[in-house]
């Protein structure tokens, strides 16, 4: 996820002495965020990378061939992750490409191939090859990004190819909903406390949890920001990070990897500082909210699956670093 958030950004002016709508008193809240913390389904017993903001170990760019590296502006310019959902289009989050298009995003915004590098296939962000995007194909917005009052509401966003990738593992947008479980997340985004971006591609395992527990969980009036279109992870150790945004949360395994949630943001504060009740929230644009977008977008029934996932992808650190 990103980082001015625990994962992107953050919304300006925020407040932490906002009381829950919810009827129910906030003690009671956060009992049960800390229940569904304890509780998520754990259905695999999968190894850990370790927290992706601590201990986390580098992971191998071909064990996630559906991850991409997005590089908007030259030198220091915005870092940002896309997951390949065919070997023809790219998914990542509004926010990381709308600075490389016009600020109307009703309008057809042609790519501009100075702006924005698309890389694959690299351990090191911005190694790897890179993907030269379709100039004649606009940047396709959610066409409810920033529309609305939330921040980070429907913050998804297509970029086409100009070839398909041929060596690509794409991870389809899955159009049924999760309740609950793991899914796993990477990137090359800030991973302790002094924000510094990793150098190697990075994974970690997170519990899912409700937009009620991720509403509950959210300081202030950022609980406003979760909507439909949300789907939240919540642990007491692991999380995503700044230039992580737009990156891939997966399940299924990883010959069949499916995408259920694109990184977003997160609470403000210093990366992966967790709540008063020592939890790491993030909170991801859902996918089955957007699958019909993506299906009416690409027009490529591969970009899209139902199909029932297989076991979770195993996370296998790299030792040699």
């Amino acid at each position: 996820m990103v980082a001015a958030a625990i994962l992107v950004g953050c919304s300006p002016g925020e407040t932490t002495d906002r009381k829950p709508a919810a009827a129910e008193s906030l003690d009671t809240q956060k009992f049960a965020v800390s229940r569904s913390i304890e509780e998520t389904p754990r259905t695999l017993s999968i190894p850990y990378a370790g927290s992706i903001l601590n201990t986390g170990k580098p992971v191998r760019a071909r064990d996630y061939k559906w991850q991409v590296a997005i590089q908007v502006g030259h030198g220091k310019g915005w870092r940002c992750g896309g997951v390949l959902i065919s070997r023809s289009y790219v998914l990542t989050a509004a926010h990381c490409v709308d600075a490389a298009s016009a600020k109307d995003f009703s309008k057809i915004v042609r790519v501009d191939q100075a702006k924005i590098g698309v890389f694959h296939g690299g351990d090191k962000f911005g190694d790897g090859a890179r993907l030269a995007l379709d100039p004649t194909w606009a940047i396709r917005f959610h066409p409810k990004w920033k529309t609305t009052g939330q921040a980070f509401a429907w913050d998804a966003a297509i970029l086409k190819l100009a070839r398909p990738v041929g060596d690509a593992v794409p991870a389809p947008a899955r159009t049924v909903a999760l309740s609950g479980g793991q899914a796993v997340t990477s990137g090359w985004g800030a991973y302790d406390a002094t924000d510094a971006p990793s150098l190697f591609l990075r994974a970690v395992e997170v519990p899912l949890v409700s937009n009620a527990v991720c509403r509950a969980s959210m300081p202030g009036s950022l609980a406003d920001d979760v909507g439909d279109f949300t789907l939240c992870a919540a642990s007491r150790t692991d999380d995503a990070c700044s230039r992580d945004s737009g990156g891939p949360l997966v399940i299924g395994s990883a010959d069949q990897p499916q995408t259920v949630g694109i990184v977003s943001w997160g609470p403000s504060g210093a990366c992966g500082q967790p709540n008063a009740d020592g939890v790491l929230v993030g909170a991801y644009t859902r996918i089955s909210a957007i699958a019909p977008w993506i299906a009416s977008q690409t027009g490529d029934p591969a970009t899209v699956t139902n199909r029932v996932a297989g076991p979770l992808i195993v996370i296998r650190p790299r030792d040699d670093i």
